[in-house]
């Protein structure tokens, strides 16, 4: 496996971007979800025509 024409380094390479830029995204989401949801509403709850999400 050490023989420079085997491509398992390439695989091993694009394997491992993949890998990091999922959990790149992921992290990225969780942390924008968190912050969402951390921030107060944009809209009053005591509102009775505020049509919004409850």
């Amino acid at each position: 496996m050490i023989d420079a024409s085997s491509r398992d380094d390439d695989y091993f390479f694009l394997a491992a971007f993949l890998a990091g830029f999922f959990a790149a995204f992921l992290a990225g989401f969780f942390a924008a979800f968190f912050v969402a949801m951390s921030t107060p509403p944009p809209f009053d709850f005591k509102n009775d025509d505020c049509i919004g999400v409850i």
